[in-house]
């Protein structure tokens, strides 16, 4: 019983540190397992590009959690190093952000939002330990082939390295060292191009949009054994596991600087639906344990 109490006090101090602190949590962090959320923009025929650690965790903007519950909207802006969140604070991306406008192009720049786990596994919700593991959340508007290649296409462990390797590049940018949540830009090598497009191609869709494009938010656990791929939403619970009526999406203003995030209340009739499924589902674990 002490053991359990411990864990959960353990995974409620997780999330309400999110991403607090300086450089950001790659996804072999021992003291969290799951990353930082990062924020990333590309003008590859500049060539530049701007990242900036968003100030939360991975575990933040699962399903279940307060971020991404029906009618949330967070915002960031990286010309003003604000949130309205009131938890990200100790923000520096304005210097980085105002070099990146500077130079690049709102034609030609893609961005996206990302964060990834090997060993995600608290037990904060029902459907977040039904997930545990290796995974990532990304942006992308993917169709419905690219999501259902996710649950057959190569293990996540490769993408998670270059994710990993980016995550390294990108640390030795700009702020990410010295503040709570840092920014930086680049114009070559690995925190440049390692993340462009695909995850080092093991993601089966583009995490990168044009700007003014609305984005959703996926997630993607490619193992064998127990293949996990949905949009997160706000009404997004067991029984909707792959694409959401209500999804989470992200919209970037490059010549704002401006990112929000926004989840949007569902319709009477989709709670109805959801109340429905989820009594349809007692019912049926309630037949298993009777028949047991």
């Amino acid at each position: 019983m002490k053991l359990k109490f411990n864990a959960l006090v353990a995974a409620a101090a997780l999330v309400a540190a999110g991403g607090a602190q300086a450089a950001l949590d790659n996804v072999t962090s021992v003291n969290r397992g799951n990353s930082s959320v990062l924020f990333v923009a590309v003008d590859r025929t500049a060539p530049i590009s701007f990242s900036a650690d968003l100030g939360l965790n991975m575990i933040d903007l699962l399903p279940g959690t307060a971020r991404t519950a029906a009618g949330t909207t967070t915002g960031w802006s990286f010309l003003n190093n604000t949130s309205t969140d009131s938890a990200i604070t100790g923000n520096a991306w304005s210097a980085a952000y105002a070099t990146f406008l500077s130079t690049a192009s709102a034609p030609n720049i893609r961005w996206g939002v990302i964060a990834g786990d090997f060993i995600f596994g608290i037990p904060v919700t029902p459907l977040l330990n039904a997930i545990s593991g290796a995974g990532w959340l990304a942006t992308g508007n993917a169709t419905v082939a690219q999501m259902t290649a996710a649950n057959t296409s190569a293990p996540t462990a490769n993408g998670l390295t270059a994710m990993n390797n980016f995550y390294a590049s990108t640390n030795n940018l700009g702020t990410f060292i010295s503040d709570n949540n840092g920014a930086g830009t680049a114009t070559s090598g690995g925190a440049f191009g390692a993340m462009v497009g695909t995850f080092g191609g093991w993601n089966t869709w583009n995490y990168l949009e044009a700007n003014g494009v609305a984005s959703r938010f996926q997630y993607q656990r490619q193992t064998a054994a127990n293949p996990a791929v949905f949009q997160i939403g706000g009404v997004t619970t067991l029984l909707d596991n792959t694409f959401n009526d209500l999804p989470t999406t992200f919209n970037f203003d490059f010549a704002s600087g401006n990112l929000v995030m926004a989840t949007p209340v569902p319709e009477p009739g989709t709670y109805a639906m959801l109340l429905a499924g989820l009594v349809a589902v007692g019912f049926m674990a309630r037949r298993r344990s009777n028949r047991a």
